[in-house]
């Protein structure tokens, strides 16, 4: 957030204000659903462990990122994953 805005050439707690008003979540919200919904990406069509992707969008253990992700989801990263893992057809033929 300090990167910003200072990029912008604004105060932290203005940017904050701006967006809360703009978007109606903070951004500490919006980075959490952001990480979430590419975690969700990665489960789906990455065969990435559930701590390499909690380590990769920086979460502070595999824990957190299981509890953020059931926060969001309703669902354990690895529970979404057994119901919507797609593993990605082989092969050139153009079959499935």
């Amino acid at each position: 957030m300090a990167l910003l805005a200072s990029e912008m050439g604004l105060s932290e707690s203005y940017v904050s204000i701006v967006f809360k008003r703009e978007t109606g979540v903070a951004v500490s919200e919006y980075i959490r659903r952001k990480r979430v919904d590419t975690a969700r990406i990665l489960l789906q069509y990455t065969e990435f462990s559930c701590l390499e992707i909690a380590e990769y969008l920086c979460f502070s253990s595999d824990s957190h990122f299981s509890r953020v992700f059931r926060e969001y989801t309703g669902q354990t990263p690895r529970t979404y994953r057994k119901l919507n893992y797609q593993k990605h057809w082989e092969g050139g033929s153009g079959k499935a």
